[in-house]
């Protein structure tokens, strides 16, 4: 259960879209990959719905493209973590909620208002740091306020239901998922180190908005700026809302500690969708002549964008370190299917098919740098699970006590590079392979 057996350093959202796009998908790493590639794409359509609410249709192929355009979003695109789906359920949360102040019809009204709701706290759970989406919906219920008291009360409805499901679902894990997800990284925030401070995360902030370092976002960001302000006031006014999430959203991050690179897919969206938006909606209202003027300039951003986002996104590709699938082969070869094993790098087990201790799932440096974890922990979890065989990988290999206790535990030790596998010899193994 989460949050009871599972370590749960994220909302249960995250991990519910995970189990359906496993079952869906197919039982692989693959599959969950696949899974994020699809909701990234769907993001774009959610971005072009709501820059088409806003700007008609330049406005709607604005937003998505400069989304697609801005890093880390197509990075983080095959990537399992939580950011990029919970921005993709956002943005559609946002465009129900824009399409409802546009309906007269109350049941439809209330219809779109409660998916609306119910989305944004989808997207709230899938990822925190949505919340900041509360920031353009507020704005926009005061700009256009059109939404009935019914379809109010449906978008409340709508997303207290969400609320309400999670909590039932969830309801013998709560504690612990509420120590993971908001106590843990509230303890996070008082780790000091290197990059863990606000300079840390403004000097972070301004090279990623350098031009020199090739990030299509300071491009992007400037000309959507340039853009909205060459607005007239009402069309200005009413793309404000977009501009106050990437404001809200940049201060956020400013002030997160600590911060790292998948965090910044919030900014990558956010901004995205509201420079997108304006470009669209200024192309819009000038003269054809100067519109394919604008577009030819456009377009050339967009093509230099799209040759740096090709070329980081090819960077990225590539085998794992040969001594990741070293240990997940030893690890797949010495032990059985049904064993249970531990590691540092929780793709080691994945890619061996093997299954973890529950609260060991998650053995990054911040939760032993936050005392979410200790030594001893480790080595009690590794005695009551039975443990067959544990890699050091990362934050085990760093911690004595932990490897003094491996080495007491386990009578086999094989090194690759800067990797090592604790097991101990087995009497009748079992199959190998799990699949």
């Amino acid at each position: 259960m989460l949050g009871k057996d599972v370590f749960s350093p994220q909302p249960p959202g995250f991990y519910t879209l995970l189990v359906a796009g496993d079952a869906a998908l197919g039982h692989s790493l693959n599959a969950l990959r696949s899974e994020i590639l699809v909701l990234a794409l769907l993001g774009l359509v959610g971005a072009y719905l709501v820059g088409r609410l806003l700007a008609g249709p330049a406005g709607g192929l604005g937003a998505a493209a400069l989304v697609a355009l801005s890093h880390p979003y197509s990075t983080f695109a095959g990537k399992i973590s939580a950011d990029l789906p919970a921005v993709a359920i956002g943005l559609f949360a946002l465009a129900a909620l824009l399409r409802a102040q546009r309906l007269r019809d109350e049941r439809a009204v209330g219809a779109l208002a409660a998916l609306g709701g119910a989305l944004f706290v989808l997207s709230a759970l899938v990822k925190l740091s949505l919340l900041t989406l509360a920031a353009p919906l507020v704005a926009f219920a005061f700009l256009r306020p059109r939404l009935s008291w019914r379809g109010a009360v449906a978008a409340g409805a709508g997303g207290a239901a969400v609320a309400v499901a999670f909590v039932a679902g969830y309801h013998s894990g709560l504690h612990g998922i509420w120590r993971g997800a908001v106590s843990y990284h509230s303890a996070a925030r008082d780790v000091t180190g290197p990059g863990t401070s606000f300079g840390d995360n403004v000097r972070h902030y301004f090279h990623f908005f350098d031009p020199r370092a090739r990030n299509p976002l300071a491009w992007v960001g400037a000309l959507g700026l340039l853009a909205w302000l060459a607005l007239p006031p009402a069309p200005r006014l009413r793309l404000a809302p977009l501009w106050l999430w990437a404001a809200v959203s940049l201060v956020f991050l400013v002030t997160h500690k600590p911060l790292h690179d998948n965090h910044d897919v919030l900014i990558a969206g956010a901004l995205g969708l509201a420079a997108g938006t304006s470009v669209g909606a200024a192309l819009e209202r000038i003269p054809r002549r100067q519109a394919l003027l604008g577009a030819a300039a456009v377009a050339a951003v967009l093509v230099m964008g799209y040759v740096k986002q090709f070329r980081d996104l090819w960077g990225a590709q590539g085998p794992e370190p040969a001594e990741v699938t070293w240990a997940a082969r030893e690890l797949e070869r010495r032990t059985g299917r049904d064993d249970l094993v531990a590691t540092d790098r929780p793709i080691i087990a994945v890619l061996a098919h093997r299954r973890m201790p529950g609260d060991l799932v998650d053995t990054a440096y911040l939760r032993f740098r936050s005392a979410y974890l200790s030594p001893k922990q480790v080595l009690d979890d590794i005695d009551r699970s039975h443990v067959t065989a544990v890699v050091a990988a990362r934050a085990f290999r760093d911690r004595p006590e932990i490897l003094d206790g491996l080495k007491r535990r386990y009578g086999i030790r094989l090194r690759y590079g800067d990797v090592t596998l604790y097991v101990n010899r087995r009497s009748n193994p079992s199959p190998a392979s799990g699949r």
